[in-house]
């Protein structure tokens, strides 16, 4: 099992990817792997074929609180040569995973509430760490169970 987090650290609660990593790698859990990184990049195609699953964890706005878990599909768009915080989405990742490894891992988007994204401040909110705290406790028990 693979947990990528990946945000911002310095916007607040864009940081929630990087903070439910960090958190998870304090609770040492077996067959666990853990990566950090503000975006997603084709880079990470080749992490997630190495694994029988994958969950990307992000900040989210919009979704409901704590966090929402999702299933994430293979995406056929191209991606989009722009200025963004996240140059590549999860279903580009794990299409290029297909196309590339010829590897299928389970994929899932845990989008974790998040509230403030400015100022330029590296801590997140204490409702967005709460709602961290839960996803990390959430994903764990998944894990232990085996059901991801």
């Amino acid at each position: 099992m693979l947990v990528l987090g990946f945000g911002n650290p310095a916007r607040r609660d864009d940081g929630l990817g990087p903070a439910v990593v960090t958190e998870l790698e304090k609770r040492r859990i077996p067959g666990l792997v853990t990566i950090s990184e503000y975006q997603l990049a084709v880079e990470h195609a080749r992490d997630a074929a190495d694994h029988d699953a994958i969950i990307f964890a992000d900040s989210h706005p919009q979704c409901r609180e704590p966090f929402e878990l999702h299933p994430v599909a293979p995406s056929d768009s191209e991606p989009q040569t722009c200025f963004t915080s996240h140059v590549l989405t999860p279903e580009q990742i794990v299409k290029l995973t297909a196309d590339l490894f010829n590897r299928r891992p389970r994929s899932y988007l845990l989008a974790i509430k998040g509230y403030s994204f400015e100022p330029f401040e590296e801590c997140l909110t204490p409702r967005a760490k709460a709602n961290m705290l839960k996803a990390a406790d959430f994903i764990a028990e998944k894990i232990r169970r085996g059901e991801v």
